[in-house]
């Protein structure tokens, strides 16, 4: 074995190694390339940088791989096919374009196989639309989230509030794609729920709008709007705009609330439906003292006000929202104070990822 192939080797070697690595941050990036490019440049600030990091410089890590799904899998393999391919027809040379533009193979292999995922994806959607259409048909009830913050527990608090009356199903965790939703709608929504819970997430004016289309909310919640994503939404004013479209969704009967200490208003001109904005000062005196006295930090009680008022609008009564408040918990990741050594105190908001964070926090 001469030099030359121990070199194509190594080359080989590491640009799998590489490939691996821009897929886990294309991947975690839910590939989407404005997501990553605002990531890469915000970490890396020049775009040299950027190549170097998440090339010849990429981390070695068992904890930096893709995780084994279909399109990250066919993903690799087409890129390490591409890969190959250069270093067989160039030698050395390809294997230093093929280390130096691992992350651009990368993006043109996902690029390749764009139009079938497209395909894929609008059947996917309309499947979903069509299932909610036919349930809505039997009595469900569609509420809609969103938010620059405070979605995932405004969901949880609402969903932990309904169930002790109603079958109720949510959205897991924090997924608020479209995709996301349209898969939780095929799989896991069944005609005995009688509310659906769905939070709503955006990068970009018109997604929201996108999300609506898909679950059809009848009632919507903004939990407050900020600066999150501003970057993507490319100004203060998309932001405003993109939320403002869960509004703009809602049919006639239908309606809306939105947190009255949000830093922005709202821009819906839906004139057709009651838009509330709450407060504690929406609650009656009772589940306002309930509220006050359950384990939750102060920072996270306006998330539940909008779960309180949707349980009073759907008839459940003052007693039956006390009982399932004496219950609730915060969500995962969300203000979890615990002990740590010598007694310190630790306090886990790392699923929170705004500047403002729980709206309590501004208030």
């Amino acid at each position: 074995m001469n030099y030359v192939t121990i070199i194509l080797i190594l080359g080989f070697t590491k640009y799998v190694h590489q490939v691996l690595y821009a897929v886990y941050l294309l991947q975690l990036k839910e590939y989407r390339h404005d997501r990553l490019k605002e990531h890469l440049l915000r970490k890396h600030k020049h775009v040299h940088h950027a190549l170097f990091h998440t090339g010849i410089a990429a981390p070695l890590s068992l904890d930096m791989l893709p995780r084994p799904t279909g399109k990250a899998t066919l993903i690799v393999l087409l890129a390490l096919a591409l890969g190959a391919t250069l270093i067989y027809m160039l030698g050395i040379v390809g294997v230093v374009a093929a280390l130096l533009f691992s992350l651009g193979i990368v993006l043109v292999t996902q690029s390749i196989i764009s139009p079938i995922e497209h395909a894929l994806r609008q059947s996917t959607y309309k499947s979903a639309r069509t299932k909610i259409i036919d349930l809505k048909a039997h009595g469900l009830i569609v509420i809609g989230i969103t938010g620059s913050y405070g979605k995932t527990s405004a969901k949880d608090f609402t969903s932990h509030i309904l169930s002790s009356s109603f079958p109720v199903l949510s959205t897991k965790n924090s997924i608020n794609t479209p995709l996301g939703v349209a898969r939780a709608i095929l799989k896991e929504l069944q005609p005995e729920h009688k509310f659906f819970v769905v939070e709503m997430g955006a990068y970009k004016v018109g997604e929201i709008a996108e999300l609506c289309d898909i679950a059809l909310p009848d009632v919507g919640v903004i939990t407050g709007i900020s600066n999150q994503h501003i970057s993507l939404f490319g100004s203060q004013e998309n932001i405003i705009r993109g939320k403002s479209e869960l509004f703009d969704k809602l049919n006639p009967s239908g309606t809306a609330y939105i947190n009255a200490h949000s830093p922005h208003a709202h821009q819906s001109k839906n004139i057709h439906i009651p838009i509330i904005e709450y407060s504690e000062k929406s609650l009656p005196k009772d589940l306002k003292t309930a509220l006050e006295a359950t384990n939750l930090p102060k920072e996270l009680r306006q998330n539940v006000i909008p779960g309180i008022l949707i349980a009073l609008k759907f008839g459940l009564s003052e007693q039956q929202i006390s009982s399932s408040l004496t219950t609730l918990g915060a969500s995962e990741k969300t203000m979890l104070a615990t002990k740590g050594m010598k007694d310190a105190l630790i306090i886990d908001d790392s699923h929170n990822m705004s500047e403002i964070g729980e709206i309590g926090r501004a208030s």
